[in-house]
């Protein structure tokens, strides 16, 4: 039962997690009550003050490097 109840319940939670990030179009009442109940939002949040938050300064790369997964274009874009 697990292993059909799990994914049921984190998929939509996973879908609904990211709408509205770097949208200004407003989202419908119904749909940002959804968005703030799914803990994986918070946690996407969480990671991300956790590497861009806090006056930390952007990670290393090496000037020689063309790309750099470390810089925060790229993290973001990965998230």
């Amino acid at each position: 039962n697990g292993m059909f109840v799990g994914p049921v319940l984190t998929v939509p939670l996973m879908l609904v997690a990211v709408q509205g990030m770097g949208s200004p179009d407003p989202l419908p009442f119904y749909r940002h009550t959804v968005m703030y109940l799914s803990y994986i939002r918070y946690g996407l949040e969480a990671l991300c003050v956790a590497v861009f938050g806090y006056g930390r300064k952007a990670l290393f790369c090496p000037p020689e490097e063309i790309y750099c997964h470390y810089s925060p274009r790229e993290m973001l874009r990965t998230m």
